[in-house]
């Protein structure tokens, strides 16, 4: 088991794909985003919300950003990378000629 497996397994190294648009909040700019599908996200965890509004907010980075948005908004709008040959490289689905 390398390194990398073990922190995908110890929860400490998530690394997921957005199948539909997510509105995140960019939280170096200050600012609201929309991430298209297919943009591959990492060092995905569950922050609980002590300042009010969600309970609970989904922190991940993208682009060397941190992204933050609602758990229930996150969940139903990314899946994770199954992983392939060459490490950190997202498998693809063959397509048959």
């Amino acid at each position: 088991m390398s390194l990398s497996d073990t922190h995908r397994n110890a929860g400490n190294y998530v690394v997921r794909e957005i199948t539909r648009q997510l509105a995140a909040w960019d939280t170096s700019a200050c600012s609201a985003v929309i991430l298209e599908p297919g943009a591959v996200i990492s060092r995905c965890r569950i922050h609980r919300n002590s300042e009010g509004g969600e309970p609970y907010v989904m922190e991940f980075h993208h682009s060397g950003r941190l992204y933050s948005c609602p758990l229930f908004r996150f969940q139903p709008r990314t899946q994770p990378v199954q992983f392939g040959g060459a490490e950190g490289a997202p498998a693809r689905e063959a397509v048959a000629v």
